[in-house]
């Protein structure tokens, strides 16, 4: 029989996936399997608000999913608990719950921050995507597309304030939309 270049490929990757499954599960006869003991998920903010809420259903999750429990540690807020986790031991028992304003707004703002999430932290997955909503309870601004409602606000010289919850993206986002419509500077106050 002619082994032709197709079937030769599929012989080798063949071969090569038999030593490669063979190696890995010596590997997991050889050693305890992750995990062993307990997880810690680090939460960067309070107990009780939404971010906590749906970090301690997923812990529940995975520690039904792993049989090992993974415990909400409220430590430190913000950037710091992010810290922490990037400077923890690199053995993936101290997981972090992160959200865009530790992970992606922060890093962006701060150049003194003492961690690199794409160099200290390893993804896992995304959990969630919020959108944020803009509300207004003018009535006239119900019929508005965002570039038309951004040509009116500029057209009748609107102040453009803004409530937020003082969270990162509630907070950075309506300003950028300001500079994007008058073409201003973004100015962060950092305290």
């Amino acid at each position: 029989m002619r082994l032709t270049v197709a079937r030769f490929v599929l012989a080798a990757v063949a071969v090569l996936a038999a030593s490669l499954g063979a190696a890995s599960l010596r590997a997991m006869a050889e050693g305890p399997l992750y995990p062993d003991r307990p997880l810690t998920m680090v939460v960067t903010f309070t107990a009780g608000g939404s971010s906590d809420v749906l970090a301690r259903a997923v812990a529940d999750a995975m520690s039904r999913g792993f049989g090992k429990q993974v415990a909400v540690d409220n430590g430190p807020a913000g950037h710091v608990g992010a810290e922490s986790v990037a400077h923890a031991a690199p053995d993936g028992y101290t997981i972090l719950f992160g959200t865009n304003g530790t992970l992606g707004i922060g890093p962006a703002l701060y150049k003194n921050l003492r961690y690199d999430p794409e160099r200290d932290l390893a993804p896992i997955g995304i959990l969630r995507q919020l959108p944020l909503l803009l509300i207004s309870g003018y009535e006239g601004l119900k019929r508005f597309e965002m570039t038309e409602m951004a040509s009116w606000l500029l057209r009748e010289h609107c102040r453009r304030d803004h409530g937020s919850t003082g969270a990162t993206p509630t907070n950075v986002q309506p300003r950028a939309f300001s500079v994007l419509i008058t073409r201003s500077k973004l100015i962060v106050r950092q305290r």
